[in-house]
């Protein structure tokens, strides 16, 4: 089993997207994301409005999920593939802006807003729970448990929470503003990156554990399959590896050209790492390093559109889902 990044808005996911060039769709993705065993996917459509599950082994789309709250921007897998996020937006918040600059100018700016996460059950279809709170809350982003049971959500301009999926009930507030949170893959702990540090919490309960004093800028985290160490991602940065257990700071993922990493992914033996890399915003390429090394040992052909990567269970393999919902497969033993 491997562990992932999975959040929104990771290191200018939109950005990327909308620098993509070539044919329009008739239903562009506007986001996808695959389970951690390399199995399932889900990708969100904006023309449709609909979130569509696809069975990467056979190639084929499971279904179809259209009752959402309006126009999909974000869908998320759990690590098993049997649950499902989903973040719309039912209606536009208006705001209105004074500026100055030669003569006063007013303008108003409409925004989508992102007020609920939805959970849906993969094998049905069916609405498991929607995730809501009172009040304007702008969610851009779910990170599901191991187990699938919980989620914790990011916000646009704000802390974030921690959730029992199955109850809808919010667990706890938690304070830290990050672009995304990740669990072990036990789910005992939780954690995520502020500036200069990263903050561990009880993935059960939200109770503040530790601080790993990393003197880096705010980025994404994730933990190795064994759980013992931690991966930082920072915007056009190498990737800083750190120990869970000692707090201490290891080697890091060598990145000579400066990419942003849209997407990180660990294989299951923790012995490689895979990422889809943006060069300028058009150019897509899927990379793979080795771990113990810190070297990139493998440039992937063919990706330059792909928006999504997961190492398949027994690590021989990378399956990717394209822009153009194109399934794509690479042999890592070649």
């Amino acid at each position: 089993m491997k562990y992932r990044v999975a959040a929104a808005a990771v290191l200018a996911a939109a950005a990327l997207l909308s620098g993509c060039k070539g044919k329009e769709k008739p239903d562009p993705i506007v986001y996808t994301d695959i389970s951690s065993n390399g199995k399932i996917a889900v990708t969100a459509h904006d023309t449709s409005k609909s979130i569509q599950i696809w069975n990467l082994e056979t190639e084929k789309r499971i279904r179809t999920i259209k009752r959402l709250r309006g126009t999909p921007r974000w869908a998320f897998i759990s690590p098993d593939g049997k649950t499902a996020a989903s973040i719309s937006s039912p209606a536009r918040r208006k705001l209105e802006f004074n500026r100055s600059w030669t003569r006063f100018v007013e303008f108003p700016v409409h925004l989508d807003q992102y007020d609920a996460i939805q959970i849906w059950d993969v094998a049905t279809g069916e609405l498991i729970q929607t995730l809501k709170e009172k009040g304007d809350v702008d969610y851009a982003g779910a990170v599901f448990s191991p187990d699938g049971k919980r989620v914790a959500s990011v916000e646009f301009l704000g802390a974030s929470k921690l959730w029992n999926v199955q109850t809808g009930e919010m667990i706890l507030h938690l304070s830290l503003r990050t672009p995304a949170y990740a669990f072990s893959p036990d789910g005992r702990l939780l954690a995520g990156s502020e500036k200069d540090a990263i903050q561990l919490w009880n993935g059960q309960t939200g109770e503040k554990i530790a601080k790993i004093d990393t003197k880096l800028p705010m980025g994404v985290v994730l933990f190795s399959p064994n759980g013992k160490t931690l991966a930082h991602v920072g915007i056009n940065q190498p990737i800083h590896l750190w120990d869970v257990e000692t707090r201490a700071a290891l080697h890091t993922l060598e990145n000579p050209a400066n990419y942003i990493f849209y997407e990180v992914v660990f294989s299951p033996d923790g012995t490689r790492c895979a990422a889809v890399a943006v060069k300028d915003h058009k150019n897509l390429l899927a990379l793979v390093w080795d771990v113990e090394t810190g070297k990139i040992v493998k440039t992937l052909p063919r990706s330059d559109r792909i928006l999504s990567v997961a190492f398949t269970e027994d690590g021989s393999e990378i399956v990717g889902m394209s822009a153009e919902l194109l399934i794509q497969r690479w042999d890592l033993k070649e």
